[in-house]
Order: structure tokens, then C-alpha cells, then sequence
């Protein structure tokens, strides 16, 4: 599971995890480094960017990703969330020397049995 600095899974039930918390439907994934990046942006650039003007039906063809740092290639993904607003754990994948090499988010749309 994605954690921030303080959070302990141990402190966690069996059915508790760590979330993010989703507005109007739709999930941003980015790490410090592009969230800084997009600190220099204006919000037009953003707007421009991230808010399309109409929003594809099929769910796939509605995420957004663009690199907003050159230099390093961050980039940000904006997708849609599943049921929508609430909130959603993101776990983290990683090599086998531990580096991260992705995220999943579950957006709870595949019930759990």
C-alpha cells in the first residue's frame, strides 16, 4: 500500500486501508516531483492540459497523462474513479532490488469474494 510519512499499516483492521480522497469523479496520480513541477503552471495551462472540453464515454479513452517536468519525465495520469467521488487505496509495485516500478489504484469497481 502507498503510504505517506507516520502511516503504519499494523495500525490498520483487516478491512481498513489508507486512502486518497476523489472529487467529482476523477483520480490524479502523480509523485512529489511532478506535483512540484505543476506548482510552476499557471491554471490556464493547466485547464488546457487536464480539462478536457468533453469527456469520452469509455473510461480508457478518458485518461490524461502528460509529463509536466522534462528533466525528469514525471508526468501526472487523471482517470476517472470508478464509482466516482470516495475514497480509494493505491498500493505500490516494485522490483525485486525494491525500487518502484508502479502503482495500482483500486477503485473498488470488481467485488471482492
Amino acid at each position: 500500500m502507498a503510504l505517506l510519512p507516520g502511516q503504519d499499516t499494523a495500525s490498520l483492521g483487516t478491512e481498513d486501508f489508507f486512502e486518497y480522497s476523489v472529487d467529482a469523479g476523477t483520480g490524479t496520480l502523480a509523485d512529489q516531483v511532478a506535483i512540484e513541477a505543476l506548482r510552476e503552471w499557471d491554471y490556464e495551462r493547466v485547464e488546457e492540459t487536464f480539462i478536457p472540453a468533453q469527456i469520452p464515454d469509455d473510461p480508457v479513452d478518458a485518461v490524461i497523462t502528460t509529463v509536466v517536468d522534462e528533466w525528469t519525465g514525471a508526468n501526472v495520469y487523471v482517470v476517472g474513479s470508478g464509482w466516482g467521488d470516495g475514497v480509494y487505496a493505491t498500493y505500490v509495485g516494485r522490483t525485486a532490488d525494491r525500487r518502484v516500478a508502479s502503482f495500482v489504484t483500486d477503485f473498488r469497481v470488481v467485488p471482492h469474494e
